[in-house]
């Protein structure tokens, strides 16, 4: 057998790092990069003010760790706690056509309903966001 076809098997059985963790541990990865504040976020805000539980762009991180593979899907989709956070604007209510089911409704109910379902009985954090959109906050900084 020939040396490049012996070292081929042997680093096709290898197993990268990140497939080797505990679930736990890979549930615990995958919450803190749920729950992160964004280093911007931190920088931001005094020690008066109240932090978010959450920062509103990371609540799509459960749906993208469960696209990587097979096994993040199983653990992100049976850890309820990633999916416990839920943002929307205030102009996705204004701006919903409820019962339309046009695809371009600003609500995704869908979205909302499936991470309803798998949030299960963790507590739920909602954030709406009210800000004016065309409001310039970095002046305030």
């Amino acid at each position: 057998m020939s040396y490049s076809r012996t070292v081929s098997r042997v680093s096709a059985r290898r197993v990268a790092p990140i497939h080797t963790l505990p679930r736990e541990i890979l549930t615990y990865v995958f919450e803190l990069v749920t729950f992160a504040l964004s280093p911007d976020e931190s920088s931001f805000l005094r020690d008066d003010q109240q932090k978010l539980p959450f920062h509103p762009h990371s609540v799509t991180a459960p749906t993208k760790l469960c696209a990587v593979n097979r096994h993040w899907r199983y653990v992100g989709l049976t850890t309820p706690k990633l999916w416990s956070s839920i943002v929307f604007s205030v102009n996705d209510v204004i701006n919903c056509d409820y019962g339309s089911g046009h695809p371009d409704s600003s609500l995704d109910f869908e979205s909302l309903a499936c991470f309803l379902s798998r949030s299960r009985n963790s507590p739920i954090d909602i954030l709406i966001d009210g800000r004016d959109p065309e409001w310039d906050f970095s002046d305030l900084w």
